[in-house]
């Protein structure tokens, strides 16, 4: 504050000039402070942000999405590093290329304090599929799971699901989710709910639960934080 005051005193053109871009650059890092974005269009995951775990496990396909490439039923992880929970806005798009079931589904961590999201975390997560065929939010305390809303009208019943997930989390505890189930950006609110027990984050992530038939068919495209 002190800064702005002392700039709007200045008369001099080349002084006011230079002080105008040093705060600007101010501004810029205040906004941008702990946000990330990724949509995979330099083909690599592994920087500008850089992802971690199962990193042998994915690729960037040709249509320039991170994709799943793994073989055998099993469980992947990819992370990369993200402080924000509070006053942030999620967006992501998904597509799973089969029928989801209680062993094929996706979770998106919004929230996690552990780079490890097989084992005890801390945090939220979106899951897309399960025994249900639906989209639910979760809160995750160690390794206990519980439901906050499932989604009013997105399903994961066909042999391809394609999403676009916007979820907004407020100063009050609020969180929103909104989805599109063409992919698109036309948003329908999906589920809400208050929530504020885990405060901090330093991790998000992609956790894909697979059969061998379906060990293929994750997709993942425009991460924004």
């Amino acid at each position: 504050m002190y800064y702005l005051f002392d700039f709007l005193r200045l008369r001099d053109k080349n002084d006011m000039q230079k002080h105008f871009f040093i705060l600007a650059l101010l501004i810029l890092a205040f906004n941008s402070e702990a946000q990330f974005s990724d949509d995979f269009s330099d083909g690599d995951f592994t920087r500008n942000p850089e992802w971690e775990r199962d990193t042998g496990k994915f690729e960037v396909n040709t249509a320039g999405q991170l994709h799943l490439s793994a073989s055998g039923a099993d469980t992947s992880v990819l992370v990369t590093a993200n402080s924000r929970v509070e006053r942030t806005e999620w967006n992501f798009w998904v597509k799973l290329s089969f029928n989801t079931s209680a062993n094929n589904y996706s979770r998106v961590y919004l929230v996690s304090d552990n780079a490890n999201l097989e084992g005890p975390v801390n945090g939220y997560f979106l899951q897309v599929g399960g025994s249900t065929d639906s989209i639910s939010f979760i809160k995750q305390t160690g390794t206990q799971v519980k439901k906050l809303f499932q989604g009013n009208f997105s399903c994961t019943n066909h042999s391809t699901n394609v999403f676009r997930f916007k979820m907004i989390h407020d100063s009050t505890g609020t969180w929103t989710l909104y989805a599109d189930d063409t992919g698109g950006t036309n948003y329908l609110e999906d589920g809400h709910c208050v929530d504020s027990g885990i405060p901090s984050s330093s991790w998000f992530g992609i956790y894909c639960h697979y059969t061998t038939s379906n060990s293929t068919k994750f997709y993942f495209d425009d991460f924004y934080v």
